[in-house]
């Protein structure tokens, strides 16, 4: 699950989403991570922020 972000504020959730181009180039365009692991999951992945990313499925 993810959200969308318009000016820096979280705006609406987004439950399944696509990623659009080179999952090598998806990496490179990694700016920030969060410390917030989700805890009620298999994988404990925290938030990640993503500049100049195609994503779809709102």
């Amino acid at each position: 699950m993810g959200f969308t972000i318009e000016n820096g504020e979280l705006r609406q959730p987004v439950n399944e989403m696509n990623i659009s181009g080179n999952h090598k180039d998806l990496w490179k365009q990694l700016a920030a991570t969060g410390s917030d692991p989700y805890p009620y999951g298999s994988c404990r992945i925290p938030t990640l922020h993503f500049t100049g990313v195609q994503f779809s499925g709102l």
